[in-house]
């Protein structure tokens, strides 16, 4: 069994729901979009590892039009970058008090395009979550972090 997939799933549901007003459903396994955004919280302390958002455009403008109030057409890139971040960092500060011992988070950072699998080296994913909001595919995974080859 994934670690924590049920409470990643609870959390994530909570934050779309109450925060974003977006609904969530489960979604079949997808393959990976080359267009997503990419939405990324470290996780330091006693467990390490990384917190993934991945969501194609269509869904981080829905996102950002919820958080800043504006039509879709209307949004900056930077709105965009700032609405996943958040999102982000809000399903990974509810994970952090399910991790042990003591944890911190980074701030997020988010990136435009390729594999999510590929965007945080030394990590493993322990949990992927195939979601879909308004029938639009998303991801949400934790890694956790593994040695560095020598």
């Amino acid at each position: 069994m994934p670690f924590l997939s049920d409470e990643i799933r609870q959390m994530t549901e909570s934050v779309w729901t109450s925060a974003l007003g977006l609904a969530l459903e489960p979604a079949p396994d997808t393959a990976a979009r080359e267009d997503d955004w990419i939405g990324v919280v470290q996780i330091a302390g006693e467990w390490g590892g990384a917190l993934v958002v991945a969501c194609p455009n269509a869904l981080v403008a829905r996102i950002a039009s919820g958080m800043f109030g504006k039509l879709e057409a209307e949004l900056s890139q930077d709105e965009l970058r700032d609405a996943l971040g958040e999102t982000t960092n809000m399903v990974g500060g509810n994970l952090k008090a399910l991790l042990p011992g003591v944890c911190f988070l980074s701030l997020p950072a988010v990136a435009r395009g390729g594999d999510w699998k590929r965007k945080v080296p030394y990590s493993r994913p322990v949990t992927v979550l195939e979601c879909s909001s308004e029938g639009v595919p998303f991801t949400v995974a934790l890694l956790e972090k593994t040695p560095r080859p020598t």
